[in-house]
């Protein structure tokens, strides 16, 4: 898995995969801001306010990846909605960022409605 890019080749792999995922973002864990994927500069935007939040997510996993530089994975279920989030350590021109993609899956995710609650609390648990 290529990790190091140019601001160039950032924007080029973030273009190619943009059609995939609802949402694409970069952030920088530590500060928890969001960075603007063009310019890979830092905005005024904090990460938890996707989901929101007000303080860092139980199982961040934007942190684990700047902890590991490699990937994590995690399933996030806002309300009647499901996410499934995959983050990706990237530097670019020697700057540490996560590169965080998200799908909504709440129409994809099958699951029965007895079933849904029983998941939920199992993420939430496993988050926790």
């Amino acid at each position: 898995m290529k990790v190091e890019f140019t601001l160039s080749e950032a924007n080029d792999f973030i273009d190619s995969i943009k059609e995939q995922f609802d949402i694409v973002r970069v952030v920088e864990p530590l500060k928890q801001k969001v960075v603007d994927v063009k310019t890979m500069k830092e905005t005024t935007d904090v990460c938890v306010s996707l989901w929101g939040r007000c303080s860092r997510c139980e199982n961040c996993t934007s942190n684990r990846v700047l902890l590991t530089k490699g990937r994590a994975m995690k399933v996030e279920i806002l309300g009647d909605r499901t996410f499934f989030v995959i983050s990706r350590y990237m530097l670019v021109e020697g700057r540490e960022l996560v590169l965080e993609t998200v799908y909504d899956a709440s129409s994809d995710f099958m699951l029965e409605s007895a079933q849904r609650g029983v998941v939920t609390q199992l993420i939430k648990g496993y988050n926790h």
